[in-house]
């Protein structure tokens, strides 16, 4: 079963790529803004998870310095929060006789929603604290779930039930109170705009197009509102900071970031697009530090097509305050990325097998197998 969920897993990756996180070729131009200066910082060394006779995968941060990771057998899941710079690891949470599929931190990191899948193949969904105790289950709505915490509320998420028969459900739960509100579905990909609003691009299933348009709903009474008309992506942060992706035309050569604050643009960024020759637009992988406001993408070289394109990704950090460009390092591939909650650290790579150390720009193994 882990093998099958691998290998959804990455095609997943692909699409999460071209839809996210959606010639001939040319350089990128270049760039006249000169980015602050980072202070130097003492080298960090981690001590790596040492896969032996489990399955191991991270799946995101438990604090600043700790990560929560998988360790699977073939008699139980164990989730354990992970110290990065001691190797010190505690037990989170425990699924015999069936397996832990995902987990999510909320915004603070205080709540974790962990996905299970029993012996049976029924999904569950197990919302922990940082002392692993349950404080809500949610089960038989479907047979997988998409969650989407509130950063302004944070013991709120939206969450997307999967049907059979590509079919699903939306629901809106408050941990706190222990209540679910039935939504009428929409889609099954959403950014929170506000502590009531978020939002989600209106893909027709009718008519396939690059492109869709963006409307917010009021999870309070269900109202939706049309935001914008063609975008390839949309990408929403704390304090209400957002990011429209557009083109003007399948043919051009960059896709433009527009980076608002509440309704108002501050910055854009142009980044050289993949080509797919699909409806699904590429868009790099990419992580938000809210506390420094950067954001981190992977940018390729130029323009070219997907497929063929192995020139590299340059790990980029964007400051938005001034507009400028950094580049920390360079990648082989287009992989996920997670920053830590203090900004100092990013994960990197389809199980997060990577910890970069973004003030030293050193790069970890975090995951290593027994030999």
């Amino acid at each position: 079963m882990r093998f099958f969920l691998s290998s959804l897993f990455c095609i997943c990756l692909f699409l999460t790529a071209c839809s996210s996180s959606e010639q001939e070729t040319h350089e990128a131009p270049p760039k006249s803004a000169t980015p602050p200066p980072v202070e130097a910082e003492d080298s960090r060394n981690i001590e790596p998870i040492t896969a032996r006779s489990a399955y191991v995968e991270v799946f995101d941060w438990f604090d600043e310095s700790s990560v929560l990771y998988l360790e699977e057998t073939k008699e139980q899941s164990t989730l354990f929060a992970y110290e990065l710079l001691t190797g010190n690891k505690e037990t989170l949470f425990k699924k015999e006789n069936g397996w832990i599929a995902s987990v999510q931190a909320n915004a603070d990191h205080r709540l974790f929603a962990v996905e299970v899948i029993d012996s049976f193949n029924r999904a569950a969904l197990h919302i922990v604290d940082r002392e692993g105790t349950t404080q809500m289950v949610i089960d038989d709505v479907g047979e997988s779930y998409s969650v989407y915490w509130n950063p302004y509320v944070t013991t709120q998420f939206l969450l997307v039930a999967y049907l059979p028969d590509w079919q699903y459900d939306l629901f809106f739960v408050d941990v706190e109170n222990e209540k679910m509100l039935s939504l009428n579905p929409v889609q099954t990909y959403f950014q929170w705009l506000s502590e009531t609003k978020a939002s989600y691009l209106n893909w027709s299933e009718t008519e396939p197009s690059y492109h869709a348009p963006l409307y917010e709903i009021d999870v309070r009474t269900g109202e939706v509102t049309k935001k914008f008309d063609e975008l390839i992506a949309f990408m929403s942060f704390p304090h209400h900071l957002a990011i429209t992706v557009s083109i003007q035309s399948i043919y051009d050569q960059y896709t433009t970031y527009t980076f608002y604050k509440g309704e108002s643009p501050i910055q854009q960024l142009e980044i050289p697009i993949l080509n797919t020759y699909s409806e699904q637009m590429w868009t790099p992988f990419y992580a938000y530090d809210s506390k420094g406001e950067i954001f981190y993408y992977l940018r390729p070289k130029y323009s070219a097509d997907y497929i063929r394109y192995e020139d590299g990704f340059e790990l980029t950090a964007f400051h938005i305050k001034s507009g400028a460009e950094e580049r920390l390092t360079e990648l082989t591939a287009d992989e996920p990325l997670n920053i830590s909650p203090n900004g100092e650290w990013l994960l990197i790579g389809s199980r997060y097998e990577r910890a970069f150390h973004i003030p030293s720009k050193q790069m970890f193994p975090l995951v290593v197998d027994d030999e």
